[in-house]
Parts: C-alpha cells; sequence; structure tokens
C-alpha cells in the first residue's frame, strides 16, 4: 500500500472501520498459481483479509478464479492497478463482487 498517498496517513483502525470490506473477483489467473503468490501481489495495496482460489475438479488444478476480500479503498486500488496486467504470462481480469459489507456501529459513532 502506498502510504505516501495522504488518504492512506488516516488512523488504520478509522479508515477499516469506516469504509467496510469488499470483494475482488480475480479471472485468468495460471493454474500454477498459490495462494501465497496472489497474497503478495495484491497486498501491495493494503491488507488481504482472506482468499479463496477455486478448484476445477473435473481437471483437478486451480480454475483460474480467486476471490479476495480487502478493505473497500484497498481493493478498489488494487483492482485499478492489477486490471488487465500481466501475471505469471497472464492477463489478470479483475471485478468488484456485490455490496460493500458494512460495519456494525453505535448511533453515537455515526458521523454526519
Amino acid at each position: 500500500m502506498d502510504k505516501s498517498n495522504s488518504f492512506f496517513h488516516q488512523d488504520e483502525a478509522i479508515f477499516r472501520e469506516e469504509y467496510g470490506q469488499m470483494k475482488l473477483h480475480i479471472t485468468n489467473l495460471s493454474p500454477r498459481v498459490t495462494e501465497a503468490e496472489l497474497k503478495n501481489l495484491i497486498g501491495k495495496y493494503g491488507t488481504v483479509l482472506g482468499i479463496e482460489i477455486t478448484w476445477s475438479r473435473q481437471a483437478g488444478r486451480v480454475s483460474g478464479i480467486a476471490i479476495v476480500d480487502m478493505h473497500v479503498v484497498e481493493a478498489l486500488a488494487a483492482a485499478r492497478q492489477l486490471n488487465g496486467k500481466a501475471f505469471r504470462s497472464r492477463r489478470l481480469y479483475i471485478t468488484l463482487m456485490g455490496e460493500v459489507v458494512e460495519q456494525a456501529r453505535q448511533p453515537s459513532q455515526i458521523r454526519v
């Protein structure tokens, strides 16, 4: 994550509470990609909260699809920077999945 960007100078706890989480849908991965490689690549843009690499039962190998959980703003940065880029000789295609998972807040924490 680029900490030189003034947006990321906020306290991380406030940042994470304010913006919630989002899933990235990544396709066209190499069938030989590992979770560690993917976490290293995506982790450059923020905290990776979870990775699920899907398997093809018929082929018995990685299907080329992964779901990555990140904080919203970090997920947007990763998608913007990595969509269409080559990784392990393949062009990545990244889309944002579903709705943002909002963090639960007490009424006193809601800012107007």
